[in-house]
């Protein structure tokens, strides 16, 4: 069957219900590092993916999984226990009801671990989907198995433009199954090979060149956080697609520590109107 849309309001009701049900008679306590992990949760709303992943499930058999859940569970597992597999990271959602919870399972009725890999498996094809090959001239291909029609050169980033092949009159498309619904259809940059390394457009020692080479430097950072914070080298994958979501589930997680940095105390606030007696 194809997964039902979960609006994030709704997550977040049942986040903060569950919380209440369980955490707020003494028997089961919330200490105060659980709450930065707790509001992040709050604050991310994945209920997109939903949408977006809907025409790769099929209409017949059982109902699926809340996508939306499944990478929400797979970016805790990040956040919290970097450290361990998909397995032991389902024994977590077994023993620890906040993890279940937060994830957007009941307590007790958390997925196995083909559930998880059947949905990084969907994920995975509509990500590769969304690659362009090239052909041995050079020119990208589009999904549909057709070579992209160039579509200029910006000399300001020094890079070639290509645009889909069936595109009519620039805002139609004609293709049988499009790959984007973007207004102009598919689009690809090439970079030019007349850009040289060495003797790059902003001279080295410049003031610019300095400006740049600070952001070089917050590049480094966070190429920490995701190495050595969320041990990124520790998920010991044996295939491409499982590096690749474990490298974009990381960016994920660093995109929201962002955002929850800049409303820290606006968030922190929010904790005694969801769990009065919190701790």
């Amino acid at each position: 069957m194809k997964p039902v849309l979960v609006p994030h309001q709704v997550y977040q009701s049942f986040v903060i219900a569950q919380l209440r049900h369980h955490f707020s008679h003494g028997l089961l306590l919330l200490c105060k590092n659980d709450w930065p992990v707790i509001l992040k949760c709050l604050i991310t709303d994945l209920s997109g993916l939903t949408s977006f992943l809907r025409n790769d499930y099929s209409t017949l058999g059982p109902a699926p999984r809340d996508p939306a859940s499944m990478l929400r569970s797979y970016l805790l597992m990040l956040r919290v226990r970097p450290d361990l597999g998909i397995t032991k990271w389902i024994d977590q959602l077994k023993t620890n009801r906040l993890y279940a919870i937060l994830s957007g399972f009941e307590p007790g009725d958390v997925p196995g671990v083909g559930t998880f890999y059947d949905f990084f498996a969907r994920l995975w094809g509509k990500y590769a989907k969304s690659l362009k090959r090239l052909s041995p001239q050079g020119i990208p291909i589009c999904p549909a198995g057709f070579e992209m029609k160039h579509d200029g050169f910006d000399h300001s980033q020094k890079r070639h433009k290509w645009k889909c092949p069936l595109m009519k009159n620039r805002t139609t498309c004609t293709c049988d199954q499009p790959c984007s619904d973007a207004k102009y259809g598919s689009t690809f940059n090439t970079q030019s090979q007349d850009n040289p390394r060495l003797f790059p457009e902003v001279p080295r020692g410049s003031e610019a060149w300095k400006l740049v080479y600070k952001r070089r430097t917050a590049v480094e950072r966070t190429n920490k956080r995701a190495k050595i914070d969320y041990k990124l080298e520790a998920g010991r994958h044996r295939c491409t697609m499982m590096w690749m979501i474990r490298t974009y589930g990381i960016m994920m997680c660093q995109h929201v520590d962002a955002w929850y940095r800049h409303q820290e105390k606006e968030l922190q606030a929010l904790i005694p109107r969801i769990l009065p007696r919190a701790v």
